[in-house]
């Protein structure tokens, strides 16, 4: 995978609600200490994630599929095309004949 210099690569979203939360957020002790709680790391130690190595890898695949794709668009445009092109041919064809 290959980012250019100063190429967007993660986008960042905040939202407003509209109206006031009817129960705010409140931070436990460890979170106002700055910490992350003991269950917390356990679950994301648990949680299936890929490894970077295999995102490069998936990102890879994924541009190859849309480049084969995009290649399979253009010959079957060009089939049809030329199918159309015989049809409306032979269709000629016939009405002069």
């Amino acid at each position: 995978m290959t980012l250019d210099y100063e190429a967007t690569f993660a986008t960042v979203e905040f939202h407003r609600l509209a109206v006031a939360s009817v129960k705010p957020y409140q931070p436990g002790p460890e979170q106002l200490i700055g910490h992350i709680p003991r269950m917390d790391k356990d679950y994301l130690r648990t949680i299936e994630t890929e490894t970077l190595s295999e995102l490069a890898q998936n990102v890879r695949t994924l541009s190859q599929n849309v480049g084969d794709l995009t290649t399979y668009s253009k010959i079957i445009g060009a089939l049809t095309i030329g199918v159309l092109l015989t049809v409306v041919g032979f269709g000629l064809a016939a009405l002069l004949a």
